[in-house]
């Protein structure tokens, strides 16, 4: 995917090269994040090469940092 990505659903195997938002109750396996995220839902088995943002509410699992990570908590 290329661009801005809001993710409400599921996705599976997939190359984000943009601005990704997970969504409370989105689901991302497997795959590769190139952009800035920000995570209020799952993501799990993923290679994050830019800025994450996993906010309180979100859950990541499985992954390999190589940008700047921030973990916001309540």
């Amino acid at each position: 995917f290329s661009g801005k990505v809001q993710n409400r659903g599921s996705i599976n195997y997939a190359s984000f090269r943009g601005e990704v938002e997970n969504a409370p109750g989105g689901k991302i396996a497997n795959g590769e994040l190139y952009g800035e995220v920000t995570n209020h839902g799952e993501i799990s088995g993923r290679e994050f090469y830019g800025k994450v943002t996993n906010e309180a509410d979100g859950i990541i699992s499985y992954g390999k940092f190589y940008g700047d990570v921030s973990i916001q908590v309540l």
